[in-house]
């Protein structure tokens, strides 16, 4: 299991917010090449959100679908990418100080394919350095849109709006 953390300064609606837009991915999470779409239901448990992924010349199509769901506090999906793997991912979201910062919690653990095989002592370094980047992007994706919403408030729609 890899675990990563990063304070956005964000409000945990904003953080969760971009959590569940779809068209934030390639943005934030490492490796997401684009995204092909998702099920009408998004972000509902049970719905699918359908992505590229790769590095240099391999790509995969495949796709991620939430498992569970709590507006503002936590988000799980399990992720495919093809023949690579399959796993778990649990994104914790939880106010810190007077509510406009957030600390994120990013837990990833394998559960089949080829990187579920792959020696624990190899695998969990790469997914460390991988979140880790993930969630600066997202902690800059975060604070940059916080500041939109600051200076336009109501003329910035984020999310699935």
């Amino acid at each position: 299991m890899s675990l990563n953390r990063v304070v956005v300064e964000a409000t945990p609606s904003m953080v969760f917010a971009i959590l569940v837009d779809p068209e934030a991915y390639p943005y934030w999470v490492v490796g997401t090449r684009a995204i092909r779409g998702w099920d009408n239901e998004w972000p509902a448990v049970g719905s699918r959100l359908h992505h590229r992924s790769g590095l240099g010349p391999l790509a995969i199509e495949d796709s991620s679908e939430i498992k569970a769901a709590e507006p503002d506090r936590r988000l799980t999906l399990e992720v495919r990418v093809g023949w690579l793997g399959v796993g778990i991912v649990d994104v914790g979201v939880q106010t810190i100080g007077a509510g406009d910062t957030t600390l994120v919690t990013l837990t990833e653990t394998t559960t089949g394919g080829f990187l579920h095989s792959v020696p624990s002592a190899v695998l969990q370094p790469l997914l460390h350095a991988r979140n880790s980047l993930s969630l600066r992007r997202l902690a800059r994706l975060g604070k940059s849109r916080q500041a939109l919403l600051d200076h336009h408030p109501g003329d910035v729609q984020v999310g699935n709006a």
